[in-house]
């Protein structure tokens, strides 16, 4: 009985320095500069002190000593990193102290990027504090913190160290923020921070895209003179793509999407609309010299064996729905755990990363109901293989870059078709 009376009193007092401390950082962000706020967390998690208010560490003591303390302190890291985040992501000129308040978990990190002052951040004298942090660096909500940092400032990121791993490469996705960054339990200030980020990336990709193409368009129109070439500055690559990929993508992408008669296919039966499915899915494949016959052949009886019991029933939009869903179930990855996306892979180093995204996307084109349901999957096999590195996903680098070109060509307000025909259409060799 002592010993309970003992776990409730505690968790009251440890709960109590929780709001403390909350409501503290809640005042910090919004009247206090970035790097003040920053200065005091770390002085706060880091090395047992407040700088702008000593008396606030003794309120986090009973955390720190109480029963629960380690799941505590680490909901209140979390929290506290929000409150600081949902401020900081509103604006542009505070995406770098978002950057530098993740860095803080890494010792080795020169403190520069908000006008801290660059040193090592000592550990924390506490014992359990010590290992508290440490534990919290493998946990899942820090793996989230460290994933923003790479998406809304790889300016440092990529000073820092060149990209090593795939997650480094999430900035550029713009279509996996929302299943990689944000989760039921974001706020609505992050969320909309997020969704400003997603369409900030979306249009810098795009913009960069419609200059390589001009540039490359006005050459082939020979409407520059040789003197003039020298005078315009190339464009880089917008991908991570070799050009000759970029320039098959772009042959692919900037083609208008094919119309859909809704109206003639919810005409017919559902195993009509399979067939036709099929022929849709696989045209312009067969050009492709692997294995095609097997590939068709599995590809064909796994949507037949879609719901075969509604075979002789009228299409509707839930067996669409169904049949897209279970296709892109199949051609990418069931579950995080499965070892299934050995078929993309495989797909990819055989029909090519332009030709698989052109499929997938197909299925999206005819249903775009589906898209979520992509996206979300699209990130599943991102988070599993977001730490290995560059050289053994190049594979999926591929499919995650074409599908920039195709969501900017068919989602996007680009339209790519002037270029097919005034430049890519000349690329006979493509």
């Amino acid at each position: 009985m002592l010993k309970s009376s003992y776990s409730q009193q505690n968790y009251l007092l440890s709960t109590s320095a929780q709001n403390l401390i909350y409501e503290h950082f809640k005042q910090l962000v919004i009247t206090h500069s970035a790097a003040e706020t920053l200065e005091e967390f770390r002085g706060l998690i880091f090395e047992e002190k407040s700088p702008l208010d000593p008396s606030v560490y003794s309120t986090l003591k009973p955390l720190l000593f109480s029963q629960k303390g380690e799941k505590q302190f680490h909901e209140m890291i979390n929290y506290c990193c929000q409150i600081m985040i949902d401020q900081w992501c509103q604006e542009s000129s505070t995406y770098p102290a978002i950057f530098t308040l993740v860095s803080l978990f890494n010792q080795d990190f020169a403190l520069e990027g908000v006008g801290l002052n660059a040193k090592i951040i000592s550990l924390p004298s506490s014992g359990y504090s010590r290992l508290w942090l440490d534990n919290y660096k493998k946990t899942q909500s820090y793996l989230q913190l460290q994933r923003l940092a790479r998406a809304i400032y790889p300016q440092q990121a990529v000073l820092a160290q060149k990209p090593q791993i795939l997650g480094d490469l999430l900035y550029r996705y713009s279509f996996l923020y929302r299943h990689c960054l944000l989760t039921q339990d974001s706020s609505y200030e992050y969320s909309l921070g997020i969704s400003n980020l997603k369409t900030r990336r979306r249009q810098e990709f795009e913009l960069a895209l419609v200059k390589y193409l001009f540039y490359h368009t006005r050459l082939r129109q020979n409407k520059l003179t040789q003197g003039a070439v020298f005078l315009l500055k190339k464009p880089a690559n917008p991908t991570w793509l070799k050009e000759v990929e970029l320039h098959r993508a772009l042959q692919i992408f900037s083609r208008k999407a094919q119309s859909i008669n809704r109206q003639q296919i919810f005409s017919s039966s559902y195993q009509n609309f399979k067939n036709k499915f099929y022929k849709y899915l696989t045209k312009n494949l067969v050009d492709f010299e692997f294995d095609n016959q097997h590939f068709f052949e599995v590809l064909y009886k796994k949507i037949q064996d879609i719901c075969p019991e509604e075979n002789s029933r009228k299409l509707n939009e839930f067996l669409l729905l169904n049949t897209c869903i279970n296709l892109l179930n199949f051609l990418l990855v069931e579950e995080i755990s499965s070892d299934k996306s050995y078929f993309l892979s495989h797909l990819v180093t055989h029909l090519g990363g332009t030709r698989t995204v052109h499929l997938l996307v197909k299925i999206l084109i005819f249903c775009p109901k589906v898209k979520p349901h992509l996206d979300t999957k699209l990130a599943l096999i991102f988070k599993r293989y977001e730490l290995f590195p560059l050289s053994s996903v190049t594979w999926f680098i591929r499919i995650l870059e074409n599908f920039l070109i195709a969501y900017s060509s068919y989602l996007g307000k680009l339209d790519l078709s002037f270029f097919e025909v005034e430049f890519l259409r000349g690329n006979t060799n493509l």
